[in-house]
């Protein structure tokens, strides 16, 4: 007779009461392994893996380590960072200049466009100052100002920065993966400053990252 255990399972493959901790432990990996696989296919680095299956990275702040650029990825070094694909963009002062502003941030009279005229701002809201923002009565909110005026005199605020991503994404941006220089689109930036969840993220990511150069 042999020796060894009985099998847990019963012949149509069910488990008996006292293996449930068991049966719950394999739904939960079945979960995390199709979660993981849904991750992997909506995740910005594959976006980013260009056509000969390099991944698309840029500096840190320090110009120490190549990361993968992305919001998501930033944190995580390129092992084998590749030349063609690296992402970058200008800083702040660079849109200082008015003639370094994209033709598609100018309005029709070829100003630098406002805040307010590249990224959606809600009434009532306020800017990184805490002036609270009238599109009908230019009070001071930073909302109202041009580009280059925030580039050149509000150096220091949140909207240069963000202007400064719309801006590079403007000139750099590229529909085609392999050709994109930056990893964002127009649209993509301006929903990141209108998603608070994403905000703070984005923020560093385009300051620290993508102004590093």
């Amino acid at each position: 007779m042999s020796n060894r255990p009985a099998d847990s399972g019963s012949a149509d493959g069910t488990l008996p009461a006292g293996d449930v901790s068991i049966r719950q432990r394999r739904e939960a990996l079945r979960r995390i392994g199709r979660a993981g696989a849904a991750a992997g296919a909506a995740s910005p680095l594959s976006a980013l893996a260009n056509g000969t299956g390099g991944q698309k990275w840029c500096h840190d702040r320090y110009r120490t380590k190549k990361v993968h650029a992305s919001i998501s990825g930033c944190k995580s070094v390129v092992m084998s960072a590749q030349p063609g694909h690296e992402c970058y963009g200008k800083p702040c002062s660079w849109y200082k200049s008015k003639v370094n502003i994209p033709s598609s941030c100018r309005d029709n009279s070829g100003n630098a466009k406002k805040f307010k005229d590249i990224f959606t701002c809600v009434a009532g809201s306020k800017d990184s100052r805490g002036v609270t923002y009238d599109p009908y009565n230019n009070n001071g909110c930073l909302f109202h100002k041009r580009i280059d005026t925030l580039c050149a005199n509000f150096a220091s605020s949140a909207e240069a920065h963000w202007s400064t991503a719309y801006c590079n994404s403007a000139a750099l941006w590229n529909s085609s993966r392999d050709l994109t220089k930056f990893p964002y689109s127009r649209t993509e930036v301006n929903g990141h400053w209108s998603d608070m969840a994403k905000r703070v993220d984005a923020y560093a990511f385009y300051v620290d990252h993508m102004e590093a150069g």
